[in-house]
């Protein structure tokens, strides 16, 4: 089974980014079943039901979230809805609701779950739960319904944390994907006991921009100004990803790669 990680939707121009090349990335490397970190989706804040749709239709059959995902209603919404294939972090308590999905596609089944950076993002105080604690309680809870690969995103900033997870979770889970950065990482491996890591996956959207967000407006923040920032929508755009080949018997990986593409 070969499953697409797709890293950090940017806003509009992540979206367009996708709906002009997912498909033809997909028919390239025979992708079964494809996940997309839908934290910025929305105008970098979450994602409506619209942009759900929108991407959906783009061939997004899986979403993770991250540190946005509480800041819209439509996310939560999406996320507490059993039936819809979107997650939000695990470990932020008193969320029950988005700890796990199952998702099913061409035949074939994976199941995701997102966990929430300790030390940053955070963002929300004591209700964001260690990492390791909340996996550790997670796990048993998904092989008693599942049996296939479990795909563990991992969205943070600190790169030690993102590198202790990937050991920790090395046998156990089929990958540990991070992303927050939007910058890709050049360390993708399996490791020892079969599991798939990378630190960051990057973003898809626009390439001349600080993360996606006009790099002028983010440059007077820096200095101290209090303009709010503004999406960067002008080609070129980027799309960065990671390619998984998962082993249909033993749920090992048998390969990772990162792909990358510029939209002129």
């Amino acid at each position: 089974m070969k499953v697409l990680y797709v890293g950090d939707v940017m806003g509009k121009a992540g979206r367009l980014t996708l709906k002009k090349i997912l498909l033809k990335i997909c028919l390239q490397n025979n992708v079964d079943i494809v996940i997309a970190q839908a934290e910025n989706v929305s105008h970098g804040k979450g994602m409506s039901i619209s942009h759900y749709s929108q991407l959906e239709e783009c061939g997004v059959n899986g979403f993770t979230g991250g540190n946005h995902s509480f800041e819209r209603q439509d996310t939560i919404n999406l996320v507490s809805n059993l039936n819809m294939p979107v997650v939000a972090p695990a470990n932020v308590l008193g969320d029950t609701y988005n700890n796990f999905k199952i998702i099913n596609k061409n035949g074939f089944s994976v199941a995701i779950v997102s966990l929430l950076g300790y030390t940053i993002p955070g963002g929300y105080g004591n209700k964001t739960q260690n990492p390791l604690v909340c996996i550790d309680s997670l796990l048993p809870k998904i092989q008693n319904d599942f049996m296939g690969p479990i795909i563990v995103n991992f969205h943070g900033d600190v790169s030690s944390e993102k590198v202790m997870m990937g050991h920790y979770l090395d046998g156990k889970a089929a990958a540990v994907i991070g992303d927050h950065w939007h910058v890709p990482a050049a360390d993708e491996r399996i490791l020892s006991n079969g599991t798939a890591y990378i630190s960051d996956v990057g973003m898809c959207g626009a390439l001349d921009s600080s993360l996606g967000v006009d790099w002028d407006i983010a440059i007077d923040r820096w200095k101290g100004s209090s303009a709010k920032y503004r999406m960067h929508n002008n080609l070129p755009y980027q799309f960065n990803a990671v390619l998984i080949d998962v082993d249909n018997t033993s749920n090992k990986v048998k390969s990772i790669s990162r792909i990358r593409e510029i939209i002129q």
